[in-house]
């Protein structure tokens, strides 16, 4: 065992290169598809709560007090990046080296277009916990929230749609996603949407012998100015 710390989330690309970062600003690194673990250095005394690669060499992590890392040589070095908040950042992702979003506590959620050189604002500021993100494209997002708050862009956060789950309400952790299929699991139960993502239904639980396809509140009144819609 690498380290006795929590973990809290992964990010892999292909069948050899996978990060998991966690409590502790810890983050190891496989090469070799989980057969040896490295430890990589933070630089930083923070929580890391997500982590997100888009190749072998270009990922970011998300942490603590607003904390944003950012690797272009596998996490041999990594350099932190201004988001422009003290806040607790719970989940980040990105669609290509250039374009993704970060998302934390009452409402955040960044959004940045130069590979995080810069960070905009696009969250609502409500008192919710925005726990994770899922970075399509560049039109189209998801996030994540406690009470099972789901909110959907289709226009690079210019606004953000709420979606329903009609079988449930409670807390999402996670997504996972397969186009064109999404699927977020919601305190361990999974939930779906398929044919545009409008429409949230409950998905049996997987067997031992399978696996969820992987990447990785209460309804918001609409605030004058704000992008949000119920």
């Amino acid at each position: 065992m690498v380290t006795g710390e929590n973990l809290f989330a992964v990010s892999g690309i292909g069948a050899d290169h996978v990060w998991m970062v966690g409590f502790n600003a810890i983050i190891v690194h496989s090469s070799d598809g989980g057969e040896t673990w490295n430890m990589q250095n933070s630089g930083v005394n923070v929580p890391l709560y997500d982590v997100s690669f888009v190749s072998p060499q270009t990922g970011w992590i998300a942490g603590g007090r607003g904390t944003i890392l950012h690797t272009e040589d596998g996490g041999k070095s990594w350099q932190p990046q201004p988001s422009g908040t003290s806040r607790q950042l719970f989940g980040i992702d990105f669609a290509d080296e250039i374009f993704g979003y970060a998302v934390g506590e009452f409402g955040t959620i960044l959004q940045t277009g130069d590979g995080g050189k810069s960070w905009v604002s696009q969250g609502s500021g409500e008192d919710r916990i925005y726990n994770d993100v899922c970075c399509l494209d560049r039109q189209n997002g998801w996030v994540a929230g406690e009470y099972g708050l789901i909110y959907h862009t289709r226009n690079s956060g210019t606004a953000w749609e709420l979606q329903m789950c009609q079988d449930i309400i409670c807390k999402v952790d996670e997504t996972q996603w397969e186009t064109p299929t999404l699927h977020f699991t919601a305190s361990g139960l999974p939930i779906r949407s398929t044919g545009g993502h409008q429409a949230w239904t409950a998905s049996p639980l997987p067997r031992k012998t399978e696996a969820l396809p992987g990447k990785k509140s209460k309804t918001p009144l609409k605030k004058k100015g704000s992008p949000f819609t119920r």
